[in-house]
């Protein structure tokens, strides 16, 4: 089973995939692997970058400065635009990768993708599933456990589909409103599910 998981920021999308792990599924993140690339990015990446943005993105040493990157591309869609342009084909080409290594090692894994709607990303997994919180929840998380301010959580909201879009078009939902056992809950409903299905006992959809 391949599951690709989404959500809006901050409804839980990384602790729905911590709890797959726990159940022994290979789990890949977009985040994180956007991270590395910005913490280690190759020579070609960084002039890429350098040509795009000059000196815009980086800080005193010569390395990426997340919160100015942040601060641009989430108030500027253009800058987005030709950021996401940057470091999508290798999101791209390592997503794939990883599918491909499941598949042959037949492994269960979990993609934890914001944007998986927004990319078309949807027709790469057996099925996605949506991490559900509710708006007026989710940026009082947001505020309360990143510090991000009203302004701050909107640009990003703006950048991504509704949550209640990425719900709609799912396979499979969990909703993130009360305790981590009520969400653990859920996923071992699913988790058996799934294994019932490889199992040849259920239909996917």
């Amino acid at each position: 089973m391949i599951l690709g998981i989404t959500g809006s920021i901050g409804g839980g999308k990384s602790y729905v995939a911590e709890c797959f792990s726990r159940h022994g599924w290979d789990v890949f993140s977009a985040d994180e692997f956007c991270r590395a690339l910005r913490e280690k990015p190759d020579a070609a990446f960084l002039e890429e970058t350098k040509k795009r943005f000059g000196d815009a993105f980086f800080d005193a040493s010569g390395g990426f400065d997340r919160a100015k990157i942040a601060d641009a591309v989430f108030s500027n869609a253009g800058k987005m635009t030709d950021w996401l342009a940057l470091v999508y084909p290798a999101l791209d080409a390592e997503i794939d990768r990883v599918v491909a290594r499941c598949r042959k090692t037949r492994r269960n894994g979990v993609f934890e993708i914001p944007l998986l709607f927004e990319n078309d990303y949807a027709p790469r997994f057996d099925a996605v599933l949506a991490v559900y919180c509710g708006d007026a929840l989710r940026r009082e998380r947001l505020m309360k456990c990143r510090g991000l301010s009203p302004e701050e959580i909107a640009r990003r909201e703006a950048c991504q589909l509704p949550e209640s879009v990425k719900l709609e078009r799912a396979d499979y939902a969990v909703i993130n409103r009360s305790s981590p056992d009520a969400l653990d809950a859920q996923i071992s409903v699913l988790i058996k599910k799934f294994t019932l299905i490889e199992q040849g006992k259920g239909s996917l959809r």
